[in-house]
């Protein structure tokens, strides 16, 4: 074989290298911009009902997640780690003061923010929070009410039509505006309600898997490359 059909078939590697790396790269980001879990209901202003204050995850997304890197805070910016904990495909996280997070929501308002590696994710202003934009902040709820998501995870980027005082809180359950749901009662207690469910971080195991597929794919085109080349001068 001649050196220019030699130099021919190493362009046409090279080529093929290079579209499949971009193909595994957008693979990767695809997965990545696929993530999404909304903060779908809380009770901030506990009573002889909900004796505890919560904040209840929703996975709307066909994938568990894993929330290792994951963090919750409110306004007072002391952000409460996820770490250890998934959340699976269609369920929900209920998380609990004390054990799930360690700051207080104000009863008058707050704002809870859900942050992947210092990226926001989801966030919720309720009440008298001035987040600069009061009026589109989501209800206050009561004592021992939630405020909730209507429909489960529905987000149009407008917390106060997003959310809505719920007719019952519905902790780790579909939110109802009758109070006809399965959710129940919170006490001082109670410990935290996580649901396992898969024990597998499928979108941080197919970053990581594609991204060390994509190094070792570039490292082994750069080898067979340089022998080509060695082969070329011989």
């Amino acid at each position: 074989m001649n050196k220019k059909v030699e130099l021919r078939n190493l362009n046409v590697i090279v080529l093929g290298i290079v579209i499949l790396t971009a193909l595994m790269l957008s693979v990767v980001t695809a997965s990545a911009d696929s993530v999404e879990v909304k903060i779908n209901e809380f009770v901030a202003d506990t009573g002889t009902v909900q004796q505890t204050e919560w904040i209840e995850l929703y996975n709307p997304g066909s994938q568990d997640i894993d929330l290792s890197g994951w963090t919750i805070e409110d306004g007072t910016n002391k952000p409460s780690s996820l770490e250890g904990r998934t959340i699976v495909a269609g369920d929900y996280l209920l998380l609990l003061k004390g054990s799930g997070f360690s700051f207080s929501l104000n009863n008058s308002g707050d704002t809870i923010i859900l942050n992947n590696g210092g990226v926001v994710i989801d966030s919720v202003a309720y009440g008298s929070w001035d987040d600069g934009n009061t009026a589109d902040n989501a209800p206050k709820p009561g004592k021992d009410k939630s405020a909730g998501r209507y429909p489960d995870g529905s987000d149009t980027n407008a917390d106060s039509g997003d959310f809505t005082v719920l007719g019952a809180p519905s902790p780790g359950a579909q939110n109802s505006l009758d109070g006809g749901s399965s959710g129940g009662a919170i006490g001082v207690g109670d410990g935290e309600d996580v649901d396992e469910g898969s024990s597998g971080a499928i979108p941080a195991i197919n970053g990581w898997g594609m991204g060390l597929a994509v190094l070792v794919f570039i490292v082994a085109g750069v080898v067979l490359m340089r022998r080509r080349q060695s082969s070329l001068k011989a």
